[in-house]
């Protein structure tokens, strides 16, 4: 009886997502396959392309826009055209468990990548924007098309729109695409559009790595905490080289005191922000004050993959063609405290002596009013 409730229940289960596809409830909860709920695709009648709605001329490349303020998203398959169907329906899956099915979990990985430090949605301030580490980059590959590029663009064409024309080319490029059109090799060209290609291919982001639950700074194979400092030289006037561990992307220096730079261990150059993979230490002006690092880092706070939808192959099918992809992300913060040699000894023996003061203090206050007691 039990197992005929169950069976029911699946059957209204799809029937109700099938008659009422844009409402998420219950009924669009995931499957084995991983299939969350239906989402519609903004379209445009006749024209082929489901569009984000920036004025046409302005982007190079199209772009899209999920249903339930979800937002923009990119194409993944670069050789399959949009189906040309206002309203198409897709199925939505989280975004490895849809991708990682699809094209396998490499490269999920490496598409992850370029949209998390490529033009993406930063949950803390609601605005789209590449990953710090590559906004210089983009800047420069910007004024790289103004000034020499080989296609017609619109006069009104901004920074935004090409940081998402470099993202979508990426993306297609990660899926093989022999970049046939000119523009998208022309895009990935320019500066950032090179370096966020090589990016995402030599730092694929896992689904565990990108949600940075185990983010630490280690140093002497040991991990950097409150009892564990970074102890910074008297003579050196240098920390013990250390790295981070649980992350695949670039953390940015926060907050940093005037006092103390962030030296790159292998080329001796100041940095503004760390990588993993690579050694680092920390460096005096002068001695000062016991403080901590502020570390920075961008992980994924929501993740889609959309496939559209095959009544020939199931109505919840992930089905490999023209799927479409996006992430968002929030910002997390690692304090990495450092004090300097001979200050953290003083400390504990300030403290030692104050607790042992109270603890005598104590022992003659009771041993006083004890013999007062008796007295009495």
């Amino acid at each position: 009886m039990k197992k005929k409730l169950l069976h029911l229940f699946g059957v209204l289960t799809l029937l109700f997502s099938a008659l009422f596809p844009s409402i998420s409830s219950v009924a669009d909860a995931a499957t084995d396959s991983g299939f969350m709920r239906k989402a519609h695709i903004t379209t445009i009648s006749g024209y082929g392309e489901p569009t984000s709605g920036f004025k046409r001329g302005n982007s190079i490349l199209p772009h899209f826009i999920v249903d339930d303020n979800i937002g923009k998203a990119y194409c993944y398959n670069w050789e399959l055209d949009a189906p040309d169907r206002p309203g198409q329906v897709y199925n939505q899956y989280q975004f490895w468990n849809g991708m990682g099915e699809a094209e396998g979990p490499h490269k999920a990985s490496q598409v992850a990548a370029a949209m998390m430090q490529g033009y993406h949605l930063n949950q803390d301030t609601g605005q789209w924007e590449v990953g710090e580490s590559f906004r210089a980059l983009a800047q420069q590959g910007y004024q790289e098309v103004l000034n020499s590029f080989p296609y017609k663009i619109s006069p009104s064409y901004s920074l935004a729109d090409y940081e998402q024309d470099v993202t979508q080319a990426v993306i297609w490029k990660l899926d093989g695409s022999p970049l046939t059109e000119g523009y998208n090799e022309a895009l990935l060209g320019t500066s950032f559009g090179a370096a966020l290609y090589d990016y995402a291919r030599n730092h694929p982001l896992d689904q565990a790595t990108a949600e940075a639950t185990h983010v630490v700074v280690k140093s002497n194979g040991k991990v950097v905490n409150d009892s564990n400092p970074l102890v910074i030289d008297s003579k050196t006037l240098k920390s013990p080289i250390f790295t981070i561990e649980g992350y695949n992307g670039a953390i940015s220096l926060e907050n940093l005191n005037g006092n103390i730079k962030v030296v790159d261990a292998q080329t001796g150059k100041t940095v503004d922000h760390i990588m993993p993979g690579k050694t680092y230490y920390l460096k005096a002006s002068t001695e000062g004050k016991n403080d901590q690092l502020d570390l920075g880092y961008q992980k994924v706070s929501d993740s889609h993959y959309f496939s559209v939808e095959n009544l020939n192959t199931g109505a919840n099918a992930n089905n490999p063609y023209q799927n479409l992809v996006n992430l968002a992300t929030k910002t997390t913060h690692l304090p990495v405290k450092y004090v300097f040699e001979g200050k953290e000894s003083s400390t504990t023996s300030s403290e030692s002596t104050t607790s042992s003061t109270n603890e005598s203090n104590t022992t003659s206050s009771e041993s006083t009013t004890s013999s007062t007691h008796e007295s009495n």
